[in-house]
């Protein structure tokens, strides 16, 4: 990968660099909100089939950060909550 290129975890997955790129928490929530824009009410189940895509190529760790995306789903379908201070 070029520096300073941001490859997304879709990309990553599918090309087998997620073993050597690990992307933070951050990276994750930007793929997920992409996701949601690509797939709206069916990013979550999309997501479910790269889990299942990447265990089948047996890339646990690609399923491990598909799995990671499915959260970042969950978090972004959640009404904001109140601070407390």
């Amino acid at each position: 990968m070029r520096p300073g290129h941001r490859a997304t975890l879709a990309t990553a997955a599918r090309c087998g660099t997620v073993n050597r790129m690990p992307l933070s928490d951050l990276d994750v929530q930007r793929q997920a909100h992409s996701w949601i824009q690509r797939h709206g009410d069916g990013a979550v189940a999309k997501a479910r089939e790269m889990v299942e895509e990447m265990r089948r190529k047996g890339d646990h760790d690609g399923a491990d950060l598909w799995l990671r995306v499915i959260v970042a789903l969950a978090t972004l379908g959640e009404p904001p909550t109140k601070a407390r201070h």
